[in-house]
């Protein structure tokens, strides 16, 4: 398993390394596809996580992967790693309420925006115990809009409490985690 993961990492930078450039002059700059569909924005989201496992008290992380269909619906996939245990795919369906807060005429979305959220899905083991049992995801928590409008700074600060069961699994879990909107 761990050949096929790096298999396809390598591909992914492959494909990355052979997009086509053009060389910089004084008055055009590079462009590559990839800054221009950044630049332009999308409805993406990625969020990498760190996992707390309550119920054994194991840590772990992982990274999200989402698409807002609107305000208020974002499915998502999800691949997650805690204690040697890889899981994926995890299809989760995210829905939110977005609360905008500190409003003003300048700001009429708000200076921050307080998104409560529930989730439900999927999940299945990646590594030797699997047996292809479905492992049910059940997940609430919110997020925090950062107004930074630089590309580095996170868009997003994400906390959730979720619950596990099925596939031998009756887990309870935090998750923290950075999120930025492309």
């Amino acid at each position: 398993m761990k050949t096929i993961i790096k298999s396809l990492l390598a591909i992914a930078l492959l494909l990355l390394a052979l997009t086509p450039a053009k060389a910089q002059t004084n008055s055009t700059p590079v462009y590559s596809p990839i800054i221009e569909f950044l630049s332009v924005g999308s409805n993406y989201v990625v969020v990498p996580y760190g996992v707390y496992d309550l119920t054994t008290d194991k840590i772990g992380g992982g990274l999200a992967i989402g698409y807002r269909l609107s305000e208020y619906v974002v499915p998502t996939l999800r691949l997650e790693a805690i204690d040697g245990e890889v899981f994926m795919p995890q299809a989760n369906l995210t829905l939110q309420v977005p609360l905008h807060l500190l409003q003003s005429e300048a700001r009429p979305n708000g200076l921050l925006t307080l998104t409560p959220l529930i989730y439900a899905g999927a999940a299945t083991r990646l590594n030797s115990a699997n047996d292809g049992t479905a492992i049910g995801v059940f997940g609430i928590g919110a997020s925090v809009t950062l107004p930074s409008g630089q590309w580095y700074v996170p868009d997003y600060l994400l906390g959730a409490y979720e619950h596990w069961t099925g596939g031998g699994l009756d887990n309870e879990r935090v998750l923290l985690g950075i999120g930025w909107q492309l």
